[in-house]
């Protein structure tokens, strides 16, 4: 059996075992070829940013690493070792073992990774292979690929074309971006960010990180470049923030440059699909939406922010007693015509976006078929 001082003391080829690595460059042929990762970090590390394809499988967990780490730093290295070997023994190892044996099986195209491709991901290796179980490790870990997908999008904004879907609030852009999206090249940025992009927009699910979000982006991006190198890839308008993300920088600028497609719908259309898309037979969206509104009073207005207040009590009243729902359209029309239509004009005007089509939904889904079609 090989013990973890072996590693710890850097003495891997007394283990006799080929213990493979991978480039950054190699991992994204293999993420492409739909391979996984079993990144070997702390739950902690893997919640501040983790990497395409991949599942959170410690080797240490958070209060156990956190033992060794401060072990390393009173009694240094060697003794850091000492315990990690102690804590990764016994049934916890032989259950972490079988965790990380039961994901190759049933995924067999598998990676490994840890912080910087070291220690964890090393020992990782090493107990698979007493299994008979080969599987690469990523040259340098997270921090490098995390590197190497900043770079990859930073390289894709200042050397790529791309196109914009904008319009009002209301307007479906997310909706047709799906549809369009079976055909031409789209990345659905509020999808990636689980966030619907507005005060209003919170979803259920919890937004990943800001690290993993840009690794997801720029995979997302390297995915659709390539079935086509040449892809002009269609994004929604979106301002820099999608609830707590932080669009990049070099991309967001990218957003802001580019031609866009232009969706044309009555104010009474836009209202039917924000009714359509946030109002839902639950007493819990009247306190979510008051409370949405009173955070963006600021802008919105002491007055309006109070009016707007008492129509969704009146919306809830009448929920709670009719079980009907469709008083709510009154305060969504007041919101878009005094909040998010005027915010949606002043940006528009300000940035003058060169325009490069502006239609109905069913008109762009068919102009953007046909520039399918054409070479």
């Amino acid at each position: 059996m090989v013990k973890l001082e072996m590693i710890g003391r850097r003495k891997i080829s007394d283990c006799k075992l080929m213990l493979k690595t991978i480039t950054t460059t190699e991992l994204k042929t293999k993420l492409l070829q739909n391979y996984k990762i079993i990144d070997v970090r702390a739950s902690q590390e893997f919640a501040q940013g983790a990497l395409p394809n991949s599942v959170n499988l410690p080797i240490l967990n958070d209060e156990e690493r956190a033992l060794v780490g401060t072990c390393y730093k009173k009694l240094g290295a060697e003794k850091a070792i000492e315990l990690g070997n102690q804590i990764v023994s016994g049934p916890n190892k032989n259950e972490k073992i079988k965790k990380w044996q039961e994901f190759v099986n049933k995924n067999p195209q598998t990676i490994i990774a840890c912080f910087r491709g070291g220690l964890r991901s090393q020992i990782t290796q090493v107990f698979l292979s007493e299994l008979g179980i080969e599987i690469d490790r990523i040259e340098k870990g997270y921090k490098e690929a995390r590197s190497f997908f900043s770079e990859e999008l930073s390289r894709y904004c200042k050397t790529e074309y791309v196109k914009v879907l904008t319009g009002n609030t209301g307007s479906g852009k997310t909706q047709i971006l799906k549809q369009v999206g079976l055909f031409y090249p789209a990345v659905d940025l509020e999808e990636l960010a689980k966030h619907k992009g507005s005060a209003f927009g919170a979803l259920a699910t919890p937004q990943p990180a800001q690290a993993s979000f840009e690794n997801y982006l720029s995979f997302e991006i390297m995915k659709l470049r390539a079935v086509n190198p040449k892809a002009i890839i269609l994004y929604e308008d979106e301002s820099r923030l999608i609830g707590k993300i932080h669009l990049p920088e070099v991309f967001f600028e990218k957003l802001r440059d580019a031609k866009v497609i232009k969706v044309k719908i009555s104010l009474e259309g836009r209202i039917e699909n924000i009714f359509s898309d946030y109002i839902y037979p639950e007493e819990a969206i009247f306190q979510k939406y008051t409370l949405a509104i009173f955070k963006i009073e600021k802008k919105l207005g002491s007055a309006r922010c109070v009016e707007l207040k008492k129509d969704l009590e009146y919306s809830k009243k009448q929920f709670l007693e009719q079980g009907l729902l469709i008083s709510n359209k009154i305060w969504i029309e007041k919101l878009l015509v005094w909040y998010y239509d005027p915010m949606y004009s002043y940006s528009f005007n300000q940035r003058k976006p060169q325009l490069e089509f502006e239609g109905a939904p069913e008109e762009i889904i068919e102009y953007l078929k046909n520039k399918k079609t054409k070479k």
